[in-house]
């Protein structure tokens, strides 16, 4: 198991020694053979959130798997560490230091999205990057059924709960409803006739959004969640100027 000559320096021989030592906790069995190798692969891909065009193209071509529901999201930008220096000094001098491309250096490889499998995705960015973009990217591709995009035969549901300190604006996922995709809002009824006409201006809301009031049943309250509700807690140390805590004393 000697990864360096027996006749080496002090540390190989030492290195080889802690190796046959730690080999002896070590066997064989755990070791993946060439049919599970496979099927892990193929569960692998299987359950992968994104791939590419060309790895789809492969796995088809394999017989590997079969992705059953995607959409593009995307595409792979080639751009090596000396071509982003390239870009800089571009920049900065105006003087363009790449050369040439090849045809197939310019190849567009797009990134697919897996709508057949369930995935976690945390977006985030600075100011203007495009989050939003991206998610309402992401559902589009998750609820839309449209032949251009991928391939979805059996769409999905979407809920986007969505907070903002602006009482009159509204959710940028709600232009999904543009696409033709029935989309319903739920307001608080103290602002719902400002949010009705703030979300009936979106391109297509006549016939595909609908703003609708939402109500707590009285049955889904108890204590601790009226005390949510209203923003104060046990350990508030700044309670809202509305409520005050007062300890009645024992009753003899």
């Amino acid at each position: 198991m000697a990864l360096f000559p027996p006749g080496g320096s002090h540390q190989e021989r030492e290195f080889n020694e802690e190796l046959k030592i730690f080999g002896k906790f070590l066997g064989n069995e755990g070791l993946v053979q060439s049919s599970d190798a496979q099927k892990i692969l193929q569960e692998e891909l299987k359950m992968t959130p994104l791939f590419s065009m060309s790895i789809k193209q492969a796995a088809l071509k394999q017989g590997i798997v079969d992705f059953g529901q995607y959409a593009v999201l995307g595409h792979v930008i080639p751009m090596t560490f000396d071509g982003s220096i390239n870009n800089l000094a571009t920049k900065l001098s105006g003087v363009s230091l790449d050369e040439p491309q090849s045809e197939s250096n310019n190849t567009i490889d797009p990134v697919l999205l897996n709508t057949n499998t369930p995935w976690s995705a945390f977006i985030c960015g600075s100011q203007g990057s495009g989050k939003s973009h991206t998610m309402s990217c992401i559902l589009e591709n998750c609820l839309l059924p449209d032949a251009q995009i991928g391939k979805l035969a059996y769409p999905l549901a979407g809920l986007v709960f969505h907070y903002d300190s602006m009482d009159s604006s509204h959710c940028e996922a709600a232009h999904l409803c543009s696409q033709g995709i029935q989309v319903k809002v739920l307001v608080s009824p103290s602002n719902y006739q400002t949010l009705k006409t703030k979300y009936g201006t979106l391109p297509g809301a006549e016939k595909h959004l609908k703003v609708q009031q939402l109500w707590l049943h009285g049955s889904h309250l108890n204590t601790e969640r009226i005390k949510r509700l209203m923003a104060f807690g046990d350990d508030s140390e700044q309670p809202p100027l509305y409520l005050q805590a007062s300890r009645l004393p024992p009753l003899s």
